[in-house]
C-alpha cells in the first residue's frame, strides 16, 4: 500500500476528523469502547493521531459505509483492512484497458496538481464520447478510483479536493449551455443532498444527465435542512425530488433520511435516491425509487414520462 503520509508525523483531533470524515465524538466513543484509536498526548493533554492510525480510520470509514460494524474491524491491522476493501471492490467488473490507461493519466496529472492537463484529458473524452459517455463511461469510475486513491493513502485530502473541483467546474459550464440550448420539459426535478451529506459531485454528475434528457432541473445545492425541502418542493410544483448518498453517510443516517422526507412530501411527489452508498443497493423504502448507477436515470425518467402521458 503506497503511503504519501509521513510516519512521524502527529495529527489532531480536528484533522483526523477532517481527512477520516469521522466525526470527534465517534472517535472518543471508538477509543473508549474499542481500545482504537489510541493518540497519544501533548502537554495540553490534547489528542495527537499518529499517520499509521489516520490510515487505518479512513478505511475503517470506507468499510462502515458497506455495512461493517466498528466492533467487527476495530482490531485490525493495516494490511487486513486494506485486503477487506479490495475484496469488496472485486466484485464490480474491471473497467477495459483504454479506461485504465486514461484513469492513470488523470491520477499522474492530479498528483502532478496539473489541472489544465487533467482537463484536457476530461475535455477530449467528452468529444469522443458525448457528454453522457463522458459522465457514465469515464468520470463515474474515475471518481471512484480517486476515491480509493485517498483510502490507500496515495493522493492527499486536498487533491482529492482539487479534481472535485475541476470535475465541478466543466460540468456546471456544461449545464448552463444545456440551459440555453432549449426549453426544458417535465419531470420538474429538484437535487440535493440532507444535512449529513457534503459531497455533490455525484449530485452534479446526476444533474447533467437528467438536464441531457430535457428534464425542468432544480438545484438547491448541498445539506438542505428537511424544512426548507418541503418548501421548494411545494414552491415550485416539483414532480421528483433527486437525492444523492455517498459513501460517507451511515447507513442508517440514509434510511432514517429517506423515511423522514417520504412522510414530508405529498405521495405524488416521487423520490429518487441515487450515489455510490452501498445501502442504496438493498434499500427497500416504499415510496423511493433507488438509482444504484447512473445509467439507470434515463429509464426512470422515460418510466415518469409514460406514466404522466397515461393520466393526461
Amino acid at each position: 500500500m503506497a503511503n504519501r503520509m509521513n510516519p512521524q508525523e502527529l495529527f489532531t483531533i480536528a484533522a483526523v476528523e477532517r481527512d477520516t470524515r469521522l466525526s470527534k465524538d465517534t472517535l472518543r466513543i471508538w477509543e473508549r469502547r474499542y481500545g482504537f484509536p489510541q493518540p497519544l498526548r501533548n502537554q495540553q493533554g490534547e489528542r495527537l493521531y499518529p499517520a499509521d492510525q489516520v490510515q487505518r480510520l479512513q478505511l475503517m470509514q470506507i468499510l462502515l459505509s458497506g455495512g461493517l460494524r466498528p466492533a467487527a474491524i476495530a482490531g485490525l491491522p493495516l494490511e487486513a483492512l486494506q485486503g477487506l476493501l479490495d475484496q469488496r471492490q472485486t466484485v464490480a467488473p474491471p473497467p477495459p484497458a483504454a479506461a485504465l490507461a486514461l484513469h492513470a493519466d488523470c491520477l499522474r496529472a492530479l498528483r502532478q496538481h496539473d489541472m489544465p492537463a487533467l482537463l484536457q484529458l476530461l475535455n477530449r473524452s467528452a468529444k469522443r464520447l458525448g457528454l453522457a459517455g463522458l459522465v457514465c463511461d469515464v468520470l463515474a469510475d474515475l471518481t471512484a478510483e480517486v476515491g480509493r486513491a485517498w483510502a490507500r493513502g496515495q493522493i492527499e485530502v486536498f487533491e482529492e479536493h482539487l479534481y472535485t473541483e475541476c470535475v465541478s467546474t466543466m460540468l456546471r459550464q456544461a449545464l448552463a449551455e444545456l440551459m440555453l440550448q432549449s426549453a426544458r420539459q417535465r419531470p420538474r426535478i429538484l437535487l440535493t443532498t440532507v444535512p449529513q451529506e457534503a459531497h455533490g459531485l455525484g449530485l452534479l454528475m446526476a444533474h447533467t444527465l437528467m438536464a441531457l434528457q430535457g428534464c425542468d432541473c432544480r438545484s438547491l445545492g448541498l445539506q438542505t435542512p428537511l424544512q426548507q425541502l418541503v418548501q421548494a418542493v411545494s414552491a415550485q410544483a416539483i414532480d421528483v425530488l433527486a437525492l444523492s448518498f455517498s459513501q460517507t453517510m451511515r447507513a442508517t443516517d440514509v434510511q432514517r433520511n429517506l423515511r423522514d422526507v417520504r412522510l414530508a412530501l405529498p405521495e405524488q411527489v416521487q423520490i429518487w435516491a441515487g450515489g455510490s452508498h452501498p445501502a442504496l443497493v438493498k434499500l427497500a423504502l416504499p415510496g423511493v425509487t433507488t438509482l444504484a448507477r447512473l445509467e439507470d436515470i434515463g429509464p426512470a425518467i422515460a418510466a415518469w414520462r409514460e406514466a404522466a402521458s397515461l393520466t393526461l
